[in-house]
């Protein structure tokens, strides 16, 4: 399963920092959706900045057997900043 971030504005992160990506996603189950939190680490060595809209793409193994469509909410993206 792909999942994408897309940050809505530009931030600066440290040298030998970790950037992380978060999110809670949540399927389509009928009655209770099923849900699972998904977190992404991205070590950045030099220090920089991410534009706005930059879009960072992970994919992971859906071993929570989530089912389509996968609404995704409650996402941050976390840094050191410089």
């Amino acid at each position: 399963m792909d999942i994408t971030f897309t940050n809505t504005n530009a931030f600066d992160y440290a040298a030998n920092s970790n950037v992380y990506y978060y999110a809670l996603l949540t399927d389509s189950t009928a009655g209770t959706p099923l849900t699972r939190e998904v977190t992404f680490i991205i070590n950045q060595v030099a220090q920089g900045t991410v534009a706005a809209d930059t879009e960072e793409i992970f994919t992971f193994e859906n071993t929570t057997d989530l089912v389509e469509p996968i609404t995704g909410s409650d996402g941050r993206i976390c840094y050191v900043p410089q």
